[in-house]
């Protein structure tokens, strides 16, 4: 393949008809586009760009089959003089680093393992201690999602039983239902079609739903929120959560890309299911607790191990996963 490396950075043209040289058929035809535009090629880095209408075309080298790769991202133009830089390219396509490149992992590294699948590391701790303090650390539903749904799976397994909790919760929604029927009334004031009787009626029911909560909990204030009701047990019970986690811990195997030619994830590690409907993409988040060697399997690119050296959160996926097109390019003919 070395031929069609030097054709690549150096005579691309002499690339038209050769499909040996491209990792696949379409990445071959997205080359045949690609060199169409021949006159705007520029070489950045490793990487080749030949610019079409509103579509910037990557070419580069495969690091597994040493085959050139062709991918395709969408650009706004820009008016400012600036010169697109590998770091860019590389965001464009979905990733930051190369597996190489990474000795020890950091947080917000989007890391390419093999072909197209990538790892994001969400956050990387120094110590298994500082992943726990992370996790543990609990403030009801303004919590990061990922350690809110590891709390939530807690409290379902261990408060479920609990009687005192469950009147406490019945008597939490009734006065809610409360506060919004005195919202609505002191509107209707307004327009004199309710009375403030009513409503110190309404006020006087809360008052009494507030003192049976704290004679069945034992508080001496009402949370904010029903989910408040908890901060009390849960505060007595994070090494009972710690060692939750640790007995979720199993061996997984996950796929990744398309059906056809999937890319297989060996990684021993906690799965945290993606529940937070702003997250861009819905493939879960892994929690690693231990030194290891994820191993990754594709038909083409063979097997694939990358060392993760640190307790960390980390979410797989494809390129197409964490490319930011949104970047705005200058220079390029459009």
């Amino acid at each position: 393949m070395e031929d069609c490396k030097n054709l690549l950075y150096n005579d691309p043209e002499k690339l038209k008809g050769k499909e040996e040289c491209f990792l696949s058929e379409d990445h071959y035809f997205r080359g045949s586009i690609a060199l169409t535009y021949s006159s705007t090629r520029k070489r950045i880095g490793d990487y080749v760009t030949f610019q079409a209408p509103r579509v910037l075309y990557i070419l580069g080298i495969d690091d597994t089959t040493e085959k050139i790769f062709v991918r395709g991202v969408p650009i706004i133009p820009r008016t400012m003089s600036e010169r697109l830089s590998e770091k860019e390219l590389r965001k464009m396509m979905g990733f930051t680093h190369h597996r190489w490149e990474v000795d020890t992992i950091k947080s917000m590294q989007t890391i390419r393992l093999q072909g197209d699948l990538t790892m994001r590391v969400e956050k990387a701790f120094s110590s298994l201690e500082k992943l726990f303090n992370y996790l543990t650390y609990y403030k009801g539903f303004g919590t990061h999602f990922i350690r809110r749904g590891l709390w939530e799976e807690f409290i379902r397994v261990k408060l479920s039983g609990d009687e005192n909790i469950e009147k406490a919760q019945r008597l939490f929604r009734v006065r809610e239902e409360i506060d919004q029927i005195i919202r609505r009334s002191i509107a209707q004031i307004r327009l004199n079609k309710t009375s403030q009787t009513k409503i110190d009626e309404l006020k006087k029911i809360r008052k009494e739903i507030n003192s049976k909560i704290r004679e069945i909990l034992g508080l001496s204030k009402i949370p904010s929120s029903v989910e408040g009701l908890y901060y009390p047990k849960l505060s007595t019970m994070v090494e009972d959560f710690k060692r939750f986690i640790i007995e979720k811990e199993e061996k997984l195997k996950l796929s990744y890309g398309h059906y056809s030619s999937p890319h297989l994830v060996q990684v021993v590690g906690v799965l945290v299911p993606t529940s937070d409907r702003f997250m861009a993409i819905n493939n879960p988040f892994i929690i690693i607790l231990r030194e290891q060697d994820i191993v990754i399997t594709h038909k083409e690119h063979g097997i694939t191990t990358f060392r993760v050296n640190k307790p960390a959160i980390v979410q797989f996926g494809i390129l197409d996963d964490f490319a930011n097109t949104a970047l705005w390019i200058d220079d390029f003919a459009f």
